[in-house]
């Protein structure tokens, strides 16, 4: 047997450097789960479906109108604010379509638009979700304990599972939302069932089973 001790250490008591160490260490700490959702939801509200997206050097954003083309535009005037490149997009596509007959290679152009604002906007998002400061934030608002070489401690009862005090929250929202004034959104149940799994793989513990009345064979 074999007795280790070391120190650990909440996020605003690490050096500068130790802080830098843990912000790379966790580089895609918030966007490793379906980000992405909201936005594919938000598309799809206004008549378009997301099909795929890649954000790398060759990026793009793919999908489809779900009714026409002109549906999707009124949609977007009624639910997106001005301000939004998508507005800009769909106002200026209904003020061609005002000039124009009916025209496929117009309806193509505005496709081609609108998806571009929509890379625009997962690029953005994945930008917010893995800069330093929200990573910074993250390891801060799930208290957790980190070692010097800024790993999250998995040996500490804060630690346990590496598993925070907001992603924890999430599962008991997910289990016990028969009983809560509010019903947790989907979002928020995919990241519960996704951080429960990753429980069970790495620990061997159910925790919806165990809660929900269900124990594992």
């Amino acid at each position: 047997m074999e007795t280790r001790t070391y120190n650990v250490y909440k996020f605003d008591e690490l050096t500068p450097e130790q802080q830098q160490k843990a912000i790379r260490e966790y580089a895609d700490f918030n966007a490793d789960h379906v980000w992405w959702d909201c936005t594919y939801e938000d598309a799809s509200n206004i008549g378009l479906r997301l099909t795929s997206f890649d954000l790398g050097r060759g990026s793009y954003c793919k999908g489809e109108f779900i009714g026409t083309a002109k549906d999707t535009a009124k949609l977007i005037i009624a639910n997106h604010g001005e301000a939004c490149e998508t507005y800009k997009t769909a106002k200026t596509y209904l003020a061609d379509c005002l000039r124009v007959d009916e025209s496929e290679e117009l309806d193509k152009e505005f496709l081609k638009s609108l998806l571009e604002d929509y890379r625009i906007i997962l690029s953005k998002e994945y930008d917010y979700l893995t800069s330093d400061e929200l990573i910074r934030e993250s390891l801060i608002a799930n208290d957790y304990w980190l070692t010097a070489d800024g790993k999250i401690d998995t040996g500490t009862t804060d630690g346990k599972f590496a598993l925070g005090r907001q992603q924890y929250e999430l599962i008991l929202d997910l289990i016990s939302f028969g009983e809560c004034d509010e019903i947790p959104d989907e979002a928020t149940v995919k990241k519960a069932h996704r951080v429960a799994e990753q429980l069970n793989k790495d620990y061997d513990i159910d925790l919806l089973g165990s809660r929900s009345g269900e124990s594992k064979p």
